[in-house]
């Protein structure tokens, strides 16, 4: 009988995978509560491995869906029930990276299991902390042992000087004003920088991502009256350390940069996720 349960859970396991793997995050994390509720109302059929399963596939879809508060309460939740399970470690320091909780993300990226599977990722993560800190040589140190224990799973970020990406942006930026978007490009500064600034980010509540490529800051469009100045009010922030982490190669940087680009430009239309999502630009 607990079988048939527990087959019926993974079936909820395999559509959020399934979905995960199409992109689909928000199908993929309804169908991760489902099995989680499941797993929940029949925890008595249920054994104890697939409960941990089922949190662990939560967490991940969360994380996924930059849910921290709710993944790093799962993974309380996950600790209780296996006091032992060090693995933990990494779901936890990413959902405090999320929130912007740097020192506790260190301790927790960094207790994580030398043999266990993960730790490449906890390595990559240990580096972007360490970009975070202004600490560049430790943060390529770290990139490349990360890529060295899984190159498959860990880019090395593509790396361009000041000078080359600037170059990059104007080039981009004179396609654009041939295009549609052109007339949005009046009076709104783009600039570089080269993370985004933690402060910023935890004006939002909960606050922004660490990892987002760009951020649009002024008032949009077709809110703007004849009383505001855009020149002072209107930029796009493109963050440079972020895109060159997704990046596999430079024409790759240069397609993001261009999504990035518009999707910000889109914000200062006046056009909100959804809308993005429809134009492909999210």
């Amino acid at each position: 009988m607990s079988e048939d349960f527990e087959n019926q859970l993974y079936e909820l396991h395999d559509e959020s995978d399934r979905l995960m793997g199409e992109g689909d995050v928000c199908g993929a994390l309804t169908f991760a509560q489902r099995a989680h509720a499941f797993a929940v109302e029949h925890e008595a059929q249920i054994s104890r491995a697939a409960q941990l399963d089922t949190l662990y596939l939560l967490v991940n879809v969360l994380l996924e869906a930059e849910q921290a508060r709710e993944a790093l309460s799962l993974c309380d939740e996950i600790q209780q029930i296996d006091p032992e399970d060090m693995e933990i470690a990494l779901s936890r320091g990413i959902a405090l990276l999320l929130l912007l909780r740097f020192d506790e993300a260190q301790s927790e990226f960094e207790s994580y299991p030398h043999d266990s599977g993960g730790r490449a990722e906890a390595l990559w993560h240990l580096a972007v902390l360490a970009e975070f800190r202004g600490d560049d040589e430790e943060a390529e140190r770290l990139f490349a042992e990360a890529h060295r224990l899984d190159p498959d799973k860990v880019m090395m970020p593509v790396r361009m000087g000041a000078d080359e990406v600037s170059r990059l942006l104007r080039e981009v930026i004179d396609e654009m004003a041939e295009g549609p978007l052109g007339r949005l490009l009046e009076n709104l500064v783009i600039q570089i920088e080269r993370l985004p600034d933690p402060r910023i980010l935890a004006e939002c509540d909960p606050p922004l991502s660490p990892f987002i490529l760009g951020l649009y800051q002024g008032t949009p469009w077709g809110d703007q009256s004849v009383f505001d100045q855009p020149h002072d009010l209107n930029r796009v922030l493109i963050f440079q350390r972020n895109i060159e982490r997704v990046a596999a190669d430079r024409g790759t940087l240069r397609e993001q940069l261009i999504i990035t680009l518009h999707h910000e430009i889109g914000h200062h239309s006046g056009w909100d996720e959804e809308d993005l999502a429809e134009r492909g630009l999210d």
